[in-house]
Parts: C-alpha cells; structure tokens; sequence
C-alpha cells in the first residue's frame, strides 16, 4: 500500500507533519476536507517495502603484510565482482595498520540469483 506523507501549516512558523495510508488523490480528497491552512501532500516514488532479493557474494579475505601479521576480512560485494577487482581494489592499502602486501580468497560465496536486468546494469 501508498503511503503519503501530508505538511500541514496551521500558522505562519507551526507545521503539523503526519503520515496516511492511501495515494496522492485521496490524501488531497482528505486534506481539502479536514485540513485548515495551507497543506503539502508528498508522495514517495517508489511504493515502500519490496519482496525482491538483490544477489550479492560473500567473500572472506585473508590479508597479510611483509612482516607476516594477517587479518580477515568478510565482504559482501557485487555478485559480478572477480578475484582480480578484489586484488587491485585491496593491493598496497593499509587495513588496521596491515599493508597489504599478500590477499587470499578464502570464501566467494554468492547469495541470491543474478537477474538478467542486475547482469547487464554492471
């Protein structure tokens, strides 16, 4: 279901702000009937809530620096994301004082399926 959210201003300075459940028209059908002053009905673009399930993958890193000290790090990344975007992305940075000089992959999982819209927009 819609969800509007209505601006009513009662005097010059003193705005009300209160949500209803229903669309654009009958949210003003309403206000012109019930509302005193000047009023503002606003309407999301999107309905609210959605049952689709993006997909994504799970990926566990293991990162280490020249002295040896290594660390692991789980990621949830784009579903067309590859082993070598991971590399560069992560080679030579600094992560809690670790600079990155040895990456593995220890998990690359993906959740979810990948649409063929989702596939294309990457």
């Amino acid at each position: 279901m819609s969800k509007v959210l209505i601006r009513n201003e009662i005097a010059k300075g003193h705005t009300k702000s209160f949500y209803l459940p229903c669309n654009k028209t009958e949210a003003k059908t309403f206000c012109d009937v019930a509302l005193d002053g000047a009023y503002s009905v606003l309407e999301a673009k999107t309905p609210f809530g959605s049952d689709t399930k993006e997909a994504y993958k799970v990926v566990t890193l293991m990162i280490a620096d020249k002295a040896g000290k290594k660390m692991y790090l789980n990621l949830a990344v784009k579903p067309t994301t590859t082993e070598a975007e991971l590399y560069t992305a992560f080679e030579g940075k600094t992560v809690n004082t670790i600079v990155v000089k040895k990456l593995a992959i220890l998990r690359d999982k993906l959740i979810g399926t990948i649409s063929k819209a989702s596939d294309s927009s990457n």
